[in-house]
């Protein structure tokens, strides 16, 4: 039988993790200005304080997470150019060896 630990206050996440990359959320995100806002959170016995840092990881990890979606968004856009970009240089090569067998025929 395994005995398992009793969970102590301290082993919990006082804030909000950081978020996670966007390409299906499981490579951990590492920002250090976060990690320094959560080890003051936890060192700091002030609650005034430790509810303003919370605050302010929360509005960093709603900030982090807009900006990945929107690069995330900008990444497939970027994909669709390519694959118009390519569609067009298909369709202008077939129109030059086209041009070039009815010059041949005619």
């Amino acid at each position: 039988m395994s005995r398992r630990r009793a969970i102590r206050p301290d082993d919990l996440p006082l804030l909000l993790s950081p978020p996670k990359n966007p390409k299906g959320f499981t490579k951990p995100y590492f920002d250090p200005d976060f990690e320094i806002y959560r080890s003051v959170a936890k060192a700091v016995p002030n609650e005034e304080v430790t509810l303003g840092l919370e605050k302010k990881c929360k509005e960093m990890h709603k900030d982090m997470n807009l900006l990945l979606k929107k690069i995330s968004k900008r990444q497939e856009l970027e994909r669709k150019y390519d694959r118009i970009e390519n569609k067009i240089k298909d369709m202008d090569r077939e129109i030059e060896e086209l041009h070039s067998q009815l010059r041949e025929k005619y």
